[in-house]
């Protein structure tokens, strides 16, 4: 019998247990600008969680504080932080991984510019070899012609000679 209450109570549990819904706290708060400094003094404005605010003078448990406009009024310290709330903290580090993603993004394409002028610089590498290639030829081609120039100068002297020697033996 206690074995089939157990048993009746764990399946209850389970029931229960698995139409239980995640929640979560909001961050969406609000903190009360008083007209003085304590609790009794009358709610001038709600502030949003995160509004920055100036310290000008405490009173106990209660900060005099300065807001958008230039207006006064004072605050419980359990209300204030010296830092940015998490909410804004959370979007300042998804702006910057924006920016850092951005940059990447840029990178990324500098890379690829990079690579297809290296791959343009080899080929600019390799035409310059063939026309250096191209130009040696061509140097010693006009070294040839240098020499056939000369060869012929040579022999036309020689021709020319021969023809005097040809008449005179004539």
């Amino acid at each position: 019998m206690k074995r089939l209450i157990s048993m009746i109570t764990l399946a209850m549990v389970l029931v229960v247990g698995a139409e239980a819904k995640q929640l979560y706290v909001s961050d969406q708060l609000e903190a009360p600008v008083r007209a003085g400094s304590g609790d009794s003094f009358r709610i001038q404005k709600m502030l949003d969680s995160g509004t920055p605010v100036e310290e000008i003078s405490r009173r106990g448990q209660f900060v005099q504080i300065r807001y958008s406009g230039g207006v006064t009024g004072w605050m419980h310290q359990r209300f204030l932080m010296d830092e940015p709330v998490a909410r804004d903290l959370v979007e300042k580090a998804r702006e910057d991984l924006k920016a850092v993603e951005t940059y990447k993004t840029k990178i990324t394409e500098q890379e690829s510019i990079i690579k297809t002028l290296e791959s343009e610089l080899a080929e600019s590498k390799t035409a310059q070899e063939q026309l250096e290639s191209r130009i040696t030829e061509i140097m010693k081609t006009s070294e040839s012609i240098f020499k056939i120039d000369e060869q012929n100068k040579v022999l036309t002297k020689e021709n020319h000679q021969l023809d005097v020697d040809l008449k005179a033996l004539q």
